[in-house]
């Protein structure tokens, strides 16, 4: 748990976060970069693009092209964090909304 923390909070310090996944399952770290805002370049392999869908600073590439992935970064790397898509996403709100999912699964 403890080193879970230091690597998220170490996400915190990204310019960019790069997932140039050829395969990819639910891509936990990108909600971890999200939940800091992190600009993201990510692959438009499945479930990236919808786990991303709203998120304001990021791109799905085609990562064959490395030279989009390039433009893409340079341009990131001079972004100020944008937070305001987080701030529904803190740490504490996700978990009493999974605690409240939780008891209604319960309950069915």
């Amino acid at each position: 748990y403890s080193a879970n923390l230091i690597s998220m909070s170490g996400i915190g310090f990204f310019d960019v976060f790069v997932m140039p996944s050829r395969v990819e399952g639910f891509g936990l770290v990108l909600l971890e970069a999200m939940s800091f805002g992190v600009p993201i370049v990510a692959s438009f392999t499945e479930p990236i693009p919808y786990i991303l869908k709203g998120y304001p600073n990021v791109e799905c590439i085609d990562f064959s092209k490395p030279e989009r992935a390039s433009i893409l970064i340079d341009r990131f790397m001079c972004m100020k964090k944008d937070l305001s898509f987080v701030s529904p996403y803190t740490h504490e709100k996700m978990v009493l909304k999974y605690l409240d999912a939780y008891k209604k699964v319960k309950f069915l």
